[in-house]
Order: structure tokens, then sequence, then C-alpha cells
């Protein structure tokens, strides 16, 4: 594999490299010179794992132990459980394929030196401006919901229930 190429190649991945060793999505090492399986990404995937789990199974306790309409609980639940799901598959598919994505970056960096070889140039400063307007689009997405999900528990918590049980 060409140095160069892959200087250039991670200098321009390394946000969304970054970004998904964060989020566990990937579980090996960049360094300057190639990919390297990393035994420290794995056990953090599995910790991720065990915490993630410990306070969804906590917040689902909180939620079924508060005097609020059955209607908040079966959506909190649902929710919870949908969140648990959808993190706990794409852990377990991160630690399952972490050889696949390195084979594919590999062969996208092999793929670029060729571009290279024929001439076409990939304007790499572009890209990474394109990658990190993508990514803080991403993160606003993702805190819409979060924020206003978190907003309404807790208006929920702090209504008085005890006046719609005495009108009924």
């Amino acid at each position: 594999m060409d140095n160069n190429s892959f200087k250039k190649f991670l200098n321009s991945y390394k946000i969304l490299l970054v970004h998904s060793q964060l989020f566990g999505l990937i579980t090996f090492s960049y360094t300057e010179t190639n990919f390297r399986p990393s035994n420290l990404r794995f056990i953090y995937n599995v910790l991720l794992s065990g915490c993630t789990l410990s306070l969804v199974a906590c917040y689902l306790h909180m939620t079924m132990t508060q005097e609020i309409p059955i209607i908040y609980k079966a959506i909190s639940v649902l929710y919870m459980g949908m969140y648990g799901i959808y993190l706990m598959t794409i852990w377990i598919c991160s630690l399952i394929n972490r050889h696949k994505v390195k084979e594919m970056l590999s062969m996208i960096i092999d793929f670029d030196i060729m571009l290279q070889t024929s001439c076409i140039i990939i304007d790499y400063g572009k890209s990474k401006r394109r990658m990190l307007i993508q990514l803080l689009g991403r993160y606003c997405v993702l805190m819409l919901p979060t924020s206003s999900y978190l907003g309404l528990y807790v208006i929920n918590s702090n209504y008085d229930y005890s006046v719609i049980k005495q009108l009924n």
C-alpha cells in the first residue's frame, strides 16, 4: 500500500473513523501505516453494551414505577426496547464484521491508488468538508427526537395526575 495515498485517505476520513470508534462502530484502530486490530476496542464494545443495557433496564424500572398513564409507560417501554435492540445489533455486527470493514477500507485505498495512476485526482479537502457537514447534520437529527423525548418525560414526570384521577 502506498504510504502517501494512505496518509491522504486517512487525513480526509479521520473524522469519520474517530466518530465510528467513539460510537463503537469499528473495533480496530488506524495508524499512519495501516488498519490494525485492537483488543481494547473489542473490550470497549462489550463494556459499552453492558453499560447501555443496565441504563436501559434502570430507565425502564423508573418508568414502570412512576404513577403516569399506561400509554406513556407503553410508549417508553417500546421506545427503549427498540433502542436497546438497535444498539445491540449494531455493536454485535461491528464485532463480527470488523475484518470485513478493514478489508473494505483497504480496497478503497487501492482503488484510489488506481484512480491516481489513471490521472483521476480526488479532492480530499472537498470530501472532508462534505463528510463533516453530513456528520453535523446527523448529530442534529439525532438530538432533536432525543431532546424532545426527554422534554416530554420531564413534563410528564412533573405533571400532577391527581387532578385527572379526581375528575374520573
